[in-house]
């Protein structure tokens, strides 16, 4: 899992670099294309309107989680 987690983190940079307009490091709700404002209200844990890298790295792992039924026990897919 970790090449996943670093596909992960390249994706969330690659999404930070083309929609933080205001370059604060975060997104923000305005900031966030509509198609993905839905993972942005449940990405928000701290709920402060700002998405955070590791926030939204965390999002994807949790989705992954469920998608291929990843067994957070064992590591075992």
């Amino acid at each position: 899992p970790e090449a996943l987690h670093v596909a992960m983190e390249e994706e969330v940079a690659k999404a930070f670099a083309a929609h933080d307009a205001d370059l604060s490091g975060t997104l923000s709700f305005a900031e966030t294309p509509p198609e993905h404002r839905e993972g942005f209200v449940a990405g928000d844990v701290d709920e402060d309107g700002q998405l955070t890298g590791a926030e939204a790295h965390a999002l994807l792992v949790e989705l992954a989680l469920v998608v291929f039924e990843y067994d957070r026990e064992t590591g075992a897919v």
